[in-house]
Protein backbone atom coordinates (compact mmCIF):
# COMPACT_ATOMS: atom_id res chain seq x y z
CA UNK A 1 0.00 0.00 0.00
CA UNK A 2 1.03 3.43 -0.42
CA UNK A 3 0.33 4.62 2.79
CA UNK A 4 2.02 1.86 4.64
CA UNK A 5 5.16 1.71 2.91
CA UNK A 6 4.09 -0.75 0.29
CA UNK A 7 4.95 -0.52 -3.90
CA UNK A 8 2.73 -0.20 -6.17
CA UNK A 9 2.13 0.15 -10.37
CA UNK A 10 0.31 3.01 -11.86
CA UNK A 11 -1.05 3.69 -15.68
CA UNK A 12 -2.33 7.61 -16.61
CA UNK A 13 -5.37 7.62 -18.42
CA UNK A 14 -4.67 10.33 -21.65
CA UNK A 15 -8.96 10.06 -21.96
CA UNK A 16 -9.49 12.16 -18.78
CA UNK A 17 -8.37 14.93 -17.79
CA UNK A 18 -8.20 18.22 -15.72
CA UNK A 19 -7.65 21.82 -16.86
CA UNK A 20 -6.71 24.73 -14.68
CA UNK A 21 -5.81 28.13 -16.71
CA UNK A 22 -4.07 30.94 -14.81
CA UNK A 23 -4.27 34.45 -16.23
CA UNK A 24 -2.35 37.51 -14.57
CA UNK A 25 -4.91 40.02 -13.65
CA UNK A 26 -5.29 43.10 -15.99
CA UNK A 27 -4.16 45.54 -14.21
CA UNK A 28 -0.74 46.20 -12.20
CA UNK A 29 -2.44 47.54 -9.15
CA UNK A 30 -4.14 44.51 -8.61
CA UNK A 31 -1.62 42.01 -6.56
CA UNK A 32 -4.65 39.71 -5.33
CA UNK A 33 -4.96 35.67 -6.59
CA UNK A 34 -8.15 35.07 -7.26
CA UNK A 35 -9.84 31.45 -7.56
CA UNK A 36 -13.23 31.01 -9.51
CA UNK A 37 -15.38 30.05 -10.95
CA UNK A 38 -18.34 31.55 -8.34
CA UNK A 39 -19.52 35.25 -8.19
CA UNK A 40 -17.82 35.13 -5.22
CA UNK A 41 -14.16 34.36 -5.84
CA UNK A 42 -11.88 33.26 -2.57
CA UNK A 43 -9.18 35.95 -2.61
CA UNK A 44 -5.27 35.92 -1.54
CA UNK A 45 -3.40 38.63 -0.94
CA UNK A 46 -0.62 38.76 -2.71
CA UNK A 47 2.68 36.65 -1.26
CA UNK A 48 4.64 38.80 0.89
CA UNK A 49 8.69 38.32 0.38
CA UNK A 50 9.55 35.32 2.18
CA UNK A 51 10.85 36.49 6.06
CA UNK A 52 12.11 32.60 6.58
CA UNK A 53 8.95 31.52 9.27
CA UNK A 54 6.14 29.41 7.87
CA UNK A 55 4.41 30.50 10.86
CA UNK A 56 4.20 34.07 10.52
CA UNK A 57 1.91 36.27 9.32
CA UNK A 58 3.39 36.84 6.01
CA UNK A 59 3.61 33.38 5.63
CA UNK A 60 -0.15 32.83 5.92
CA UNK A 61 -3.07 33.37 4.10
CA UNK A 62 -6.47 34.35 5.73
CA UNK A 63 -8.35 31.66 3.70
CA UNK A 64 -9.02 28.79 6.47
CA UNK A 65 -9.24 25.28 4.55
CA UNK A 66 -10.67 23.37 7.41
CA UNK A 67 -13.81 25.69 7.37
CA UNK A 68 -13.81 25.81 3.26
CA UNK A 69 -14.21 22.46 3.11
CA UNK A 70 -17.65 22.53 4.72
CA UNK A 71 -18.79 25.82 3.25
CA UNK A 72 -21.30 25.63 0.37
CA UNK A 73 -18.45 26.47 -2.66
CA UNK A 74 -17.56 24.73 -5.80
CA UNK A 75 -15.17 22.25 -4.59
CA UNK A 76 -13.00 22.71 -7.42
CA UNK A 77 -12.44 25.66 -6.12
CA UNK A 78 -11.80 24.67 -2.68
CA UNK A 79 -9.44 22.25 -4.02
CA UNK A 80 -7.31 24.89 -5.94
CA UNK A 81 -7.55 27.50 -2.49
CA UNK A 82 -5.95 24.65 -0.46
CA UNK A 83 -3.18 24.22 -2.76
CA UNK A 84 -2.40 28.26 -3.19
CA UNK A 85 -1.90 28.31 0.47
CA UNK A 86 -0.05 25.09 0.65
CA UNK A 87 2.18 26.52 -1.97
CA UNK A 88 2.55 29.46 -0.34
CA UNK A 89 3.55 27.60 3.20
CA UNK A 90 5.76 25.63 2.33
CA UNK A 91 7.83 28.26 -0.18
CA UNK A 92 8.04 30.34 3.04
CA UNK A 93 9.57 27.42 4.85
CA UNK A 94 12.19 26.79 2.17
CA UNK A 95 12.57 30.52 1.96
CA UNK A 96 11.73 31.05 -2.03
CA UNK A 97 10.63 34.39 -2.05
CA UNK A 98 7.68 34.51 -4.50
CA UNK A 99 7.06 37.91 -3.92
CA UNK A 100 9.59 38.12 -6.43
CA UNK A 101 9.09 35.47 -8.66
CA UNK A 102 6.00 35.79 -10.46
CA UNK A 103 5.75 36.52 -14.11
CA UNK A 104 4.85 39.06 -15.19
CA UNK A 105 7.31 40.06 -12.59
CA UNK A 106 5.79 43.75 -12.30
CA UNK A 107 3.52 42.36 -8.43
CA UNK A 108 -0.09 41.82 -10.24
CA UNK A 109 -1.70 38.78 -8.85
CA UNK A 110 -3.55 35.95 -11.26
CA UNK A 111 -6.92 34.29 -11.53
CA UNK A 112 -7.18 30.66 -11.65
CA UNK A 113 -10.25 28.72 -13.44
CA UNK A 114 -10.42 24.89 -14.07
CA UNK A 115 -12.25 22.39 -15.94
CA UNK A 116 -12.42 18.91 -15.92
CA UNK A 117 -13.42 15.82 -17.49
CA UNK A 118 -12.97 13.43 -14.85
CA UNK A 119 -15.74 11.38 -14.12
CA UNK A 120 -17.20 12.26 -10.60
CA UNK A 121 -17.24 10.18 -7.58
CA UNK A 122 -16.02 7.04 -9.50
CA UNK A 123 -12.76 6.59 -7.79
CA UNK A 124 -11.05 8.28 -10.78
CA UNK A 125 -8.82 10.70 -8.49
CA UNK A 126 -10.75 13.40 -9.96
CA UNK A 127 -9.82 15.72 -7.11
CA UNK A 128 -6.48 15.52 -6.75
CA UNK A 129 -6.02 15.66 -10.87
CA UNK A 130 -7.75 19.33 -10.40
CA UNK A 131 -4.82 19.96 -7.53
CA UNK A 132 -1.83 18.80 -9.49
CA UNK A 133 -3.42 20.88 -12.28
CA UNK A 134 -3.10 23.83 -10.63
CA UNK A 135 0.47 23.32 -8.95
CA UNK A 136 1.98 23.09 -12.68
CA UNK A 137 0.31 26.36 -13.35
CA UNK A 138 1.88 27.72 -10.10
CA UNK A 139 5.50 25.98 -10.65
CA UNK A 140 5.48 27.64 -13.97
CA UNK A 141 4.47 31.05 -13.33
CA UNK A 142 6.34 31.35 -10.39
CA UNK A 143 9.39 29.81 -12.19
CA UNK A 144 9.96 27.05 -9.99
CA UNK A 145 11.02 24.06 -11.90
CA UNK A 146 14.20 23.80 -10.70
CA UNK A 147 13.81 24.97 -7.12
CA UNK A 148 11.17 21.98 -6.10
CA UNK A 149 12.39 18.31 -7.01
CA UNK A 150 9.50 16.83 -9.08
CA UNK A 151 9.78 13.71 -6.78
CA UNK A 152 8.24 16.79 -4.26
CA UNK A 153 4.93 17.76 -5.93
CA UNK A 154 2.81 14.82 -4.79
CA UNK A 155 3.86 15.43 -1.50
CA UNK A 156 2.24 19.06 -1.86
CA UNK A 157 -0.43 17.94 -3.94
CA UNK A 158 -1.48 15.30 -1.09
CA UNK A 159 -0.86 18.31 1.69
CA UNK A 160 -3.66 20.19 0.05
CA UNK A 161 -5.73 17.25 0.01
CA UNK A 162 -5.24 16.32 3.72
CA UNK A 163 -5.97 19.98 4.83
CA UNK A 164 -9.43 19.46 3.44
CA UNK A 165 -9.49 16.48 5.51
CA UNK A 166 -9.35 13.80 2.67
CA UNK A 167 -7.37 10.38 3.89
CA UNK A 168 -5.18 9.34 0.81
CA UNK A 169 -2.30 8.35 0.03
CA UNK A 170 0.83 9.25 -2.49
CA UNK A 171 0.08 6.74 -5.80
CA UNK A 172 -2.70 8.74 -7.92
CA UNK A 173 -0.58 12.10 -6.83
CA UNK A 174 2.80 10.41 -8.29
CA UNK A 175 1.19 9.19 -11.54
CA UNK A 176 -0.79 12.27 -12.17
CA UNK A 177 2.50 14.08 -11.98
CA UNK A 178 4.71 12.23 -13.63
CA UNK A 179 2.23 10.34 -16.50
CA UNK A 180 2.82 7.00 -18.41
CA UNK A 181 3.67 4.43 -16.55
CA UNK A 182 5.47 4.31 -13.31
CA UNK A 183 6.70 1.74 -10.34
CA UNK A 184 7.07 3.68 -7.10
CA UNK A 185 8.31 2.06 -3.70
CA UNK A 186 7.30 4.06 -0.84
CA UNK A 187 9.55 2.67 1.68
CA UNK A 188 9.80 4.40 4.55
CA UNK A 189 13.16 4.19 5.38
CA UNK A 190 13.83 5.93 1.35
CA UNK A 191 11.08 8.21 2.44
CA UNK A 192 13.57 9.26 5.77
CA UNK A 193 16.05 9.82 3.96
CA UNK A 194 14.65 11.75 0.93
CA UNK A 195 11.58 12.92 1.64
CA UNK A 196 9.55 10.97 -1.09
CA UNK A 197 9.41 7.75 -2.17
CA UNK A 198 11.37 6.32 -4.99
CA UNK A 199 9.67 6.58 -8.51
CA UNK A 200 10.70 4.87 -12.00
CA UNK A 201 9.03 5.20 -15.43
CA UNK A 202 8.32 1.91 -16.82
CA UNK A 203 7.14 1.28 -20.89
CA UNK A 204 3.72 1.05 -21.10
CA UNK A 205 3.97 -1.28 -23.85
CA UNK A 206 4.98 -4.07 -22.23
CA UNK A 207 1.29 -4.11 -20.27
CA UNK A 208 -1.56 -6.02 -21.73
CA UNK A 209 -4.67 -5.05 -23.40
CA UNK A 210 -5.94 -2.90 -20.41
CA UNK A 211 -9.96 -2.05 -19.96
CA UNK A 212 -11.59 0.34 -17.46
CA UNK A 213 -15.26 -0.01 -16.55
CA UNK A 214 -17.49 2.06 -14.91
CA UNK A 215 -21.10 3.44 -14.55
CA UNK A 216 -21.49 6.87 -15.46
CA UNK A 217 -24.82 7.50 -14.67
CA UNK A 218 -24.34 5.58 -10.96
CA UNK A 219 -25.41 8.62 -9.18
CA UNK A 220 -28.69 9.51 -11.48
CA UNK A 221 -29.64 6.14 -10.54
CA UNK A 222 -28.60 6.21 -6.62
CA UNK A 223 -31.13 9.62 -6.23
CA UNK A 224 -33.41 8.62 -7.93
CA UNK A 225 -33.16 5.41 -5.47
CA UNK A 226 -32.81 7.75 -2.49
CA UNK A 227 -35.95 9.34 -3.69
CA UNK A 228 -38.44 6.30 -3.99
CA UNK A 229 -37.18 5.60 -0.70
CA UNK A 230 -35.22 2.69 -1.38
CA UNK A 231 -31.72 1.45 -0.10
CA UNK A 232 -29.39 3.67 -1.92
CA UNK A 233 -27.27 0.31 -3.12
CA UNK A 234 -23.57 -0.35 -3.39
CA UNK A 235 -21.29 1.71 -6.20
CA UNK A 236 -18.46 -0.01 -7.36
CA UNK A 237 -15.48 1.18 -9.72
CA UNK A 238 -12.76 -0.78 -11.46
Amino acid sequence: SDIYGGRALALSLKQFEARVTLTPNDGEDDPAIYVLPGSEPICFEPPASAAGDADSESARSTWNPAAAAGAEVDGGKVLMTSMVSVLRRYCALVHIDLARMGRPSDGRGFTLRYETTVPFQLGLSGSSAIICACLRCLVRYYGLQGRLPKALLPNLVLKAEKDLGTVAGYMDRVIQVYGGLVYMDFNQMYFDDFGHGAYDHLNPSLLPDLYLMFDAGWRKKKEEAEEAGGPPGENHSN
